[in-house]
């Protein structure tokens, strides 16, 4: 059992709605992880610190954030009438717009039968809380619901704990290129010998080199510039925007030059394929990250409808399934022939898929609360798929 982690947890709340709730899941995570840092609100600030400074530093050190949300959530108002979620100095607010700008991975708890908030009542900054999945939190069942959001905090510590991890480790193999001043680009790419010219700009995408990519973006090369797409994929088009020409040969380090400098995320070829799509199914997790807070669209989907988390999961890259459900990814969508993500997870396990990813992915989407009674247009369901390929308990063998 997992005792202790290097990332913290905290707890959004309201004192007047969900207090004790908020104490009670304190205690429990306390004793589930002694070691491991629990913030909620004032008892974890020394007297003398700025309270929305001490927030933000706690959010961003936090692998998850609980947010604990009643029936009246959205209803609370201050002394002039206002409802406190939509002002900017609201601290549960900020709570949850840092974690959401930082991709700390947010989990919505609904208190005493709460429905989830509407998007339409959420402050734009917060819209995303209405498409995350929630658990819910019942004074009936405490000890049942409490079980399941404490066994999903242990699976995001471990998660984040590796992942930490290995980017550590990998940090020093991607160099990616600071932005300059054009004048300062210009100066750069004469010394190189390179024109600032969309020709330039074109060859350096196709050959990868991030260097001058991004010099000649910040020497006045439009970002979105269109370039040619690998000579051997499979696509009508033979010209696509920059970032997905990047994502296409596979110049991971080019991608991540073009996001950081504004190019379009979700850029897309005839077929609907997004750079989006094409990293989650190639596991390109970086990336898959930056596209992410660069509001790529985690619910396009290409001429097949699938989407990223379902590209994602087929080929096992289990993390990026997990980014993908923390950025709200809808687990239940379904593609042009009535496959979701777990379907499709379950029809590589029934085919003899050796990958770990595989198994972990699905172990991921079901505790998310992927719905494995969804059926394809012919019946067929996630478990029809698991008995078809052998004698296997859904829940306990496959996953």
């Amino acid at each position: 059992m997992l005792e202790s982690s290097s990332r913290g947890i905290f707890i959004s709340y309201r004192r007047a709605e969900s207090g004790a709730y908020a104490r009670l899941l304190q205690r429990l995570l306390g004793d589930r992880f002694p070691n491991t840092p629990v913030f909620l609100d004032l008892d974890s600030i020394e007297p003398g610190l700025d309270f929305t400074e001490v927030i933000r530093e706690a959010v961003e050190s936090s692998a998850l954030m609980i947010v604990l949300i009643g029936p009246e959530w959205l209803d609370f108002v201050d002394e002039a009438g206002k409802t406190r979620i939509h002002k900017p100095d609201d601290y549960v607010r900020l709570e949850i717009q840092t974690a959401l700008e930082c991709g700390v991975r947010v989990v919505p708890v609904l208190i005493d039968g709460a429905d989830p908030p509407r998007q339409q009542r959420l402050p734009l900054e917060l819209g995303r809380l209405a498409r995350l999945n929630a658990l819910a939190l019942t004074y009936e069942r405490y000890r049942y619901d409490a079980d399941r959001l404490l066994d999903l905090i242990q699976r995001v510590l471990a998660t984040a704990d590796g992942a930490q991890e290995s980017q550590a480790a990998s940090a020093p193999s991607l160099i990616l290129p600071e932005k300059r001043s054009a004048s300062d680009a210009k100066e750069a790419l004469k010394r190189l010998g390179v024109p600032v010219a969309e020709p330039a700009f074109r060859n350096a995408v196709r050959r990868g080199d991030a260097q001058v990519v991004g010099l000649l973006v910040d020497a006045g090369i439009p970002v979105d510039t269109i370039c040619p797409v690998p000579d051997d994929y499979i696509t009508p088009d033979r010209e696509v925007a920059a970032l997905l020409s990047a994502t296409m040969h596979g110049h991971i380090e080019v991608s991540l030059a073009l996001v950081q400098r504004g190019a379009q995320p979700n850029a897309c070829d005839q077929h609907g394929t997004t750079p989006l799509i094409i990293a989650a199914h190639r596991g390109y997790g970086l990336l898959v990250k930056a596209l992410l807070q660069a509001d790529a669209d985690v619910e396009a989907i290409d001429n097949r409808g699938s989407t990223a988390l379902m590209k994602a999961a087929e080929r096992g890259n289990s993390d990026i399934v997990e980014m993908l459900i923390t950025f709200g990814a809808d687990l239940d969508k379904q593609d042009n022939y009535g496959r979701t993500a777990l379907f499709r997870v379950a029809e590589a396990r029934t085919t003899g898929d050796p990958r770990d990813g595989i198994r972990e992915s699905g172990r991921r989407l079901l505790l998310a609360g992927a719905d494995v009674t969804i059926g394809t247009g012919d019946g067929l369901t996630v478990g029809a798929v698991v008995s078809h390929g052998g004698p296997h308990n859904l829940i306990e063998e496959i996953f």
